[in-house]
């Protein structure tokens, strides 16, 4: 079966001109990448992007989306964007496209040989993240080396692929917000699926926004409620 990749990405509150930078990059992957689809999941921003999106679906060939009005937190619209697509591998990140196209399509050619491929972030990334973000990663790191004893800690970094036979594996989260990752991750390497660490990389210009305390409690109990699935 010849390679058909499905591109997923979440959509918030996109910033700035988010659909002018998505047909940019979208073009300059299709140039190392074999892209079927677009998928954009719209997870309930309270912005009206409506009118981007509906332009997106006359300029990008393959561009499909899925709009819903509550916000329902990054998991929930990935499992979405994973159920509709079709391609025998998937790559998902974010909408602003944070990693550079080299560390896509890294992602890509890594998940030609194994089943999961994971981003991870290199030094220069940790450089230029704020200190309490880079604090609350290196935590989370240390928590899920010692309490979960995974053999990938960086399960956060927004930039996975993963081919069509682990789909189940994050269709079947229960995790709505941020740590659907961990939660894949963790269950995917229960299963016995091969996965990948590849580094990645930040493209220039990426603004880093705050972390609210209400944000990081609800990731906590998510946290709890993975180390407790045995």
């Amino acid at each position: 079966m010849n390679d058909t990749v499905s591109l997923i990405l979440p959509c918030y509150n996109p910033i700035g001109n988010w659909a002018e930078r998505l047909t940019d990059i979208v073009a300059q992957l299709r140039e190392r990448m074999p892209i079927e689809e677009v998928i954009v999941v719209n997870d309930g921003s309270s912005d009206d992007i409506e009118q981007g999106l509906r332009n997106l679906k006359n300029a990008v060939n393959g561009f499909q989306y899925i709009s819903y009005k509550d916000n329902r937190g990054k998991g929930y619209a990935v499992r979405a964007g994973i159920r509709l697509s079709k391609g025998n591998k998937i790559i998902y990140t974010d909408i602003d496209f944070p990693y550079t196209v080299q560390s896509m399509n890294a992602v890509y050619t890594t998940l030609l040989y194994c089943d999961i491929a994971i981003g991870v972030k290199d030094a220069g990334y940790y450089e230029r993240m704020p200190a309490m973000r880079r604090h609350i990663s290196n935590m989370l790191r240390g928590m899920t080396q010692r309490l979960l004893r995974l053999n990938i800690t960086d399960t956060q970094c927004g930039l996975k692929g993963l081919n069509a036979l682990t789909k189940q594996i994050w269709l079947n989260g229960k995790v709505d917000g941020y740590l659907f990752e961990l939660e894949a991750v963790r269950n995917a390497e229960k299963a016995g699926y091969t996965l990948q660490p590849v580094p990645v990389m930040l493209r220039d210009g990426v603004e880093f926004s705050s972390i609210k305390f209400a944000v990081l409690f609800k990731e906590l109990r998510y946290f709890v409620q993975i180390a407790l699935n045995r």
